[in-house]
């Protein structure tokens, strides 16, 4: 019997009806499920019902705007992620989620002096109280993880206007977590994107490098452009101007993969009277 009647019958077989249907959600993650199990990567469907990737799915994104293209993203990600997702695809049904009067006080019981964290406190309040679906601030915090919301670890942007925050200062794109890109929170209401990490490492490491299947091949191919990139800059001569001159306008990033740039920044750090240890902190006054 081939692989696809196996998977067919398998389908049926756990189907509460014995019917399949593309169209019935449950359904569908059911088929994923089934997909994953055989090794089977399920890609996006275009108009004309043959599998696609990603970067079909978006196409020319010269033509796009940044919105447009998570958007895009974020569509994909309710669509053919949806077992992924699980309860998370509960608290944010669509492509655009808005969270009306986002700072009163049923989501932001106290003002923080940092808007991020009310944003997160937000956010974690509209999932347990608004749609009632289990959420939690993470008490140790790895870097890049901001709540869990319905049991999946979510990493939250923020940006104060209409812009997609994608800076990464930590780690980067996880491919087993999400990403909640909020917008507009110096407005009343916020709306909020909700992209897996899988996508965003696809798009902005690029067809070539993302379509590698060995993490070896992946990592030797990332390797030879980050060597590229550095050759062309010169950190010696750059630190030296900027102490002796001050700034400088060199360039101090380059680009990899797909949409990715390596950006430098340089920072001095004078160190006067006894040394402390890295338990004891640095930003202690002395």
């Amino acid at each position: 019997m081939e692989v696809i009647d196996k998977i067919l019958n398998e389908w049926s077989f756990r189907c509460h009806d014995g019917i399949v249907d593309m169209n019935d959600p449950k359904k569908k993650a059911i088929l994923e499920e089934i997909l994953k199990e055989f090794n089977v990567d399920l890609l996006n469907e275009d108009q004309d019902g043959q599998l696609t990737n990603i970067f079909s799915y978006i196409g020319d994104e010269s033509i796009l705007t940044k919105l447009e293209v998570f958007d895009k993203l974020a569509s994909y990600t309710l669509q053919y992620y949806p077992s992924e997702m699980g309860e998370l695809r509960t608290v944010f049904p669509d492509v655009i989620n808005t969270i009306a009067d986002w700072r009163r006080e049923e989501l932001v019981p106290e003002r923080e002096s940092n808007i991020g964290k009310e944003v997160e406190t937000c956010i974690i309040n509209y999932s347990n109280k608004v749609k009632n679906v289990n959420a939690s601030d993470i008490a140790d915090k790895g870097r890049g993880q901001d709540a869990i919301i319905g049991g999946k670890v979510v990493e939250i942007k923020s940006s104060k206007d209409n812009k997609i925050n994608t800076l990464l200062q930590t780690t980067y794109y996880s491919a087993d977590k999400f990403y909640a890109f909020v917008t507009n929170t110096s407005n009343k209401d916020i709306q909020v994107r909700v992209v897996y990490g899988k996508l965003l490492r696809e798009l902005s490491f690029g067809q070539d490098i993302a379509s590698k299947t060995n993490v070896d091949e992946m990592g030797d191919v990332l390797e030879k452009q980050i060597k590229t990139g550095l050759e062309n800059l010169d950190f010696a001569s750059m630190i030296k101007t900027s102490l002796v001159q001050g700034p400088t306008d060199r360039e101090t990033s380059f680009k990899i993969g797909n949409k990715l740039k390596v950006r430098f920044v340089i920072y001095f750090e004078p160190t006067y009277g006894k040394s402390k240890s890295k338990k004891e902190g640095l930003d202690e006054g002395e």
